[in-house]
């Protein structure tokens, strides 16, 4: 197994140093280094990240980005950095246990007639996101009789995807219990609420993000074009203004000139008419 796994990086290592330009040429043990500090820092990303699921502190969420990389590391380890609940001590298990498993005396009938119960549990949702369904445990019983009946069960896992409704069941909501005064212990077993869920993560692309700034860019521009329009009609009604002012002037002024040049006809006049008299008198 070892030896594959040392093949499987020689071959690793030669992938990656045909594809590199630099001179510098990385070995499979200076790869896996890397390999294993990547996981580290991205386990701890992870956790880092449920740990902020559960703060009672107030304040706004948190909410911790992922690379693109990363993204594709997660989706690839996926339960190996979640892990899995466990099905006989958590507090994520149902509300009501023995509803969830069946009786002693209906499992040996079931048992005995060759049938194989199943029986569906719910994980966290932190394995809910990144596995991207619930799981389905198949159980087959074997009874043990004894001074108490126990049952030991072999659990092997299968995915399902039609589970939702079901966990939805047996997970109801306590929508009535808002305040701590009415606190009991059944309420660390409803699901949490939806501001403490984890949303989607979801990276923009670089094209999306130009797509978005050529949107900013002309909406600055649209805002642009509005307010010169809008400067442009108050210079045209200063304009206006301005012309209609003018036009009464000029008609004040010309009003001015026609009684400036009747004045001096009629000063003309008489001083001809005392010209008359005076030569009139030295005749």
């Amino acid at each position: 197994m070892w030896k594959e796994k040392n093949e499987a990086w020689e071959t690793v290592a030669l992938s990656f140093n045909a594809r590199t330009s630099t001179l510098v040429q990385r070995d499979s043990m200076n790869l896996k280094a890397k390999y294993e500090a990547i996981k580290k820092s991205l386990k701890k990303k992870v956790a880092q990240e449920k740990c902020n699921l559960y703060v009672t502190g107030g304040g706004p969420k948190i909410t911790i980005m992922y690379k693109d990389w990363e993204e594709k590391l997660l989706a690839i380890l996926k339960l190996a950095i979640c892990g899995l609940s466990s099905i006989h001590d958590c507090d994520d298990l149902p509300q009501s246990l023995a509803a969830t498993v069946m009786p002693v005396s209906s499992v040996q009938q079931i048992t005995d007639a060759g049938v194989l119960p199943v029986f569906v549990v719910s994980l966290p949702s932190a394995c809910e996101d990144i596995e991207g369904s619930n799981l389905l445990i198949q159980e087959n019983p074997k009874v043990v009789e004894d001074s108490e009946m126990q049952i030991v069960s072999e659990v092997s896992i299968a995915s399902g995807s039609s589970v939702k409704d079901t966990e939805e069941t047996l997970l109801p909501i306590n929508s009535t219990t808002k305040k701590w005064d009415t606190w009991t212990p059944t309420s660390l077993r409803s699901r949490k609420s939806l501001v403490l869920r984890k949303q989607p993560r979801r990276e923009l692309s670089k094209k999306e993000i130009l797509n978005g700034k050529y949107d900013a860019l002309a909406d600055e521009r649209q805002k642009l074009i509005a307010f010169q329009l809008t400067v442009a009609k108050k210079e045209m009604e200063i304009l206006c203004v301005r012309a209609a002012q003018e036009e009464e002037i000029n008609k004040i002024k010309k009003q001015k000139c026609l009684r400036e040049m009747e004045r001096a006809e009629e000063e003309h006049k008489i001083n001809i008419e005392i010209l008359k008299e005076q030569l009139k008198k030295i005749k």
